[in-house]
C-alpha cells in the first residue's frame, strides 16, 4: 500500500525539511505570481502593452490596418485587444503605462471597432423616413452627416424639390437650419414657425456640422429635426426664396451608438473623454486608450498608434521558491511547488510512503 504524505502546507508557503517547517515567507508579489516578465496583473488577467507602433509589412494584403496588425501581435502571444469594462480598468491601466518608463506615452489600440452600421438617426433618436431621401440617397462613404438639398440644383443629378441627402461633416462650411419649439403660439426672433416648430434659416456664416449645432445651442435650439414629410414640406416652403446655397445642414448624423469590444459587450459612453466620440468624415472607428488620462477616444484604424494585450485569464509564470500551477496538484522531488487556488497559494513538498 502507498499513500502520499505532504510535509509541509501553508497559505502562506513553506520550504524546509520533510515533516518540519524551518520558515515561512509570503505569497510572491501579484505580478511575479500571476504574470510573466513584462506584464502586468488587472483584476483576474495579465495585460502587456507595446512600446512600439503596430506597423504594416510589405507582405501584407490589402485592406490591412495598423489595429489588426496590433491585434495579430496580441493574437501571437496567447491575448487579444484589451476590453476596458470601467474607469478602475482606465487608471490601472494608465498606471501600467507609466510603470514601463516610456517617455511619449502613444496612445494605445485597444478591442473595439465601431460596428459598420449604416443606419442614420435624427438628434431625438428617431430614425429616418427612407421616403425623404432624395434620388441615390444615403450615401455613406466619407459622410456622416445630413443636409435639406435641393435636388433640382444638382449638376450631374437632376431632379426637384427638397429632399435628405448625406455630406461630409467637416470638410465644408455649409449653411444650416436651427429648430426650436413653439412657444404659446410665437417664434423667438429670427425663427419662423412652420409645421408646429420654429425654423431659422442661416445661411451666414457658413460651418462645419459640430460647429452649426453649437450655434444652435447658444440660441436654446438645435440642428432641425425634419422627420416627417410635413416637416419637410414646411422647411421647403421656407427655403423657396433662397437661391443659394443648395443645402443645409440639419439634426441628422450616421449612427454612432454601435460601439462594441471584441467578446460583444456595449462600450460604455462614460469613457469616453470629453467632446468624444467625435463626428467627423474620417473613418475613425477604432477605440484607442490615450495615453496620459484615464479615458479612451474614437480614433483611425490606420494611425501609428502603439497596443495594449489582455490575456483571457490569469498567466502563471515560474517563481523564486519552486514552480507554480494553476491547479491543485501533488509533486515529487525535492523543489516545493505550489498550488494556486483564486487568491489562495500553497506551498508543500511531498513524498510517496510505502508499508
Amino acid at each position: 500500500m502507498q499513500y502520499w504524505r505532504i510535509a509541509c502546507q501553508s497559505a502562506w508557503g513553506c520550504y524546509g525539511e520533510i515533516g518540519h517547517v524551518i520558515n515561512s515567507y509570503k505569497t510572491p508579489s501579484v505580478q511575479q505570481s500571476w504574470c510573466p516578465s513584462g506584464w502586468y496583473r488587472l483584476k483576474s488577467s495579465c495585460v502587456f502593452i507595446g512600446k512600439n507602433p503596430a506597423r504594416l509589412d510589405l507582405n501584407d494584403e490589402d485592406g490591412v490596418t495598423p489595429w489588426r496588425k496590433a491585434r495579430e501581435k496580441c493574437n501571437e502571444k496567447g491575448a487579444d485587444l484589451m476590453i476596458v469594462r470601467d474607469k478602475a480598468d482606465l487608471k490601472g491601466l494608465l498606471s501600467m503605462y507609466y510603470e514601463t518608463g516610456v517617455i511619449l506615452r502613444r496612445p494605445l489600440f485597444l478591442g473595439s471597432r465601431e460596428d459598420f452600421n449604416p443606419r442614420w438617426k435624427w438628434l431625438d433618436e428617431t430614425e429616418v423616413d427612407p421616403a425623404l431621401w432624395g434620388n441615390g440617397e444615403p450615401k455613406i462613404v466619407h459622410r456622416r452627416c445630413g443636409v435639406v438639398e435641393n435636388f433640382g440644383k444638382r449638376l450631374f443629378d437632376r431632379g426637384c424639390g427638397w429632399w435628405l441627402a448625406t455630406k461630409p461633416c467637416d470638410k465644408i462650411r455649409r449653411a444650416f437650419i436651427c429648430e426650436s419649439p413653439l412657444t404659446n403660439r410665437t417664434c423667438q426672433q429670427g425663427y419662423s414657425v412652420g409645421e408646429d416648430r420654429c425654423y431659422k434659416i442661416v445661411t451666414t456664416p457658413r460651418l462645419v456640422w459640430e460647429d452649426a449645432q453649437w450655434d444652435c445651442s447658444t440660441e436654446n435650439s438645435s440642428l432641425a429635426v425634419i422627420n416627417t414629410k410635413e416637416k419637410l414640406e414646411s422647411v421647403a416652403s421656407l427655403l423657396a426664396t433662397v437661391k443659394w446655397p443648395s443645402s443645409f445642414f440639419v439634426g441628422l448624423v450616421r449612427n454612432l451608438s454601435s460601439w462594441s469590444w471584441l467578446d460583444g459587450a456595449s462600450v460604455d459612453v462614460s469613457l469616453f473623454q470629453t467632446g468624444y466620440p467625435k463626428i467627423r468624415d474620417r473613418e475613425e472607428n477604432c477605440i484607442a486608450f490615450s495615453g496620459y488620462t484615464p479615458d479612451i477616444k474614437n480614433a483611425g484604424c490606420n494611425n501609428a498608434y502603439s497596443y495594449a494585450c489582455q490575456s483571457a485569464q490569469a498567466i502563471i509564470a515560474n517563481v523564486a521558491f519552486g514552480s507554480v500551477t494553476d491547479h491543485s496538484s501533488l509533486a515529487t522531488g525535492s523543489i516545493s511547488s505550489f498550488a494556486v487556488d483564486d487568491n489562495l497559494t500553497t506551498c508543500f513538498f511531498s513524498e510517496v510512503v510505502r508499508e
